[in-house]
């Protein structure tokens, strides 16, 4: 049964590939998309429970986000083709703090890069783990110029990796299994 009491108005007027709840309730959304309920939203948006579009949220990322993920403290780690997010350089990962500015603790150095054509490349999945970890799974073959065929395993605040490698690809919607 459809839940009336939600409603996203005319919606995003394009794709929606991820979505991430906050421990307030809010809802961020990632994809393909220019607007929510009419209103100019680029690649994202955070709504309230009810469907209503957050005003006050708006990070503007240069191309899509594949993937969202919620960290304890509700900042959000997102994933995508983008390489820059609120003019800041970030190579297909980034954090934003509650308020949508890009969290500049977490630095990706180089970041994603090399797949097949350059243009395919993208992070498609995030998933968190103990100690501050992060894995990234998506469509690449080097995270800051180290090599690392479609998934890594990094640790929040800097570029280091730890030493998990697959090749396979990584798909929105699939689980990271370690």
């Amino acid at each position: 049964t459809l839940d009336f009491s939600f409603d996203s108005g005319v919606g995003t007027g394009g794709n929606v590939f991820a979505l991430a709840l906050q421990h307030n309730g809010q809802i961020v959304l990632g994809g393909r998309f220019v607007q929510y309920a009419g209103i100019n939203r680029t690649f994202i948006a955070r709504v309230f429970s009810n469907g209503s579009l957050d005003p006050g949220y708006n990070p503007i990322p240069d191309d899509w986000v594949q993937s969202l993920a919620v960290e304890p403290d509700d900042r959000i780690l997102v994933g995508g083709f983008f390489t820059m997010i609120n003019g800041v350089g970030r190579s297909r990962i980034a954090r934003l703090n509650t308020n949508g500015s890009v969290d500049t603790t977490f630095d990706p150095g180089l970041g994603f890069l090399g797949s097949l054509t350059n243009d395919a490349t993208q992070v498609r999945s995030i998933a968190l783990q103990q100690f501050g970890r992060v894995l990234a799974g998506g469509i690449f073959t080097s995270y800051d110029n180290s090599l690392r065929d479609n998934i890594v395993r990094i640790f929040e605040g800097s570029a280091s990796f730890q030493n998990l490698s697959a090749r396979a690809r990584v798909f929105t919607g699939e689980q990271i299994l370690i």
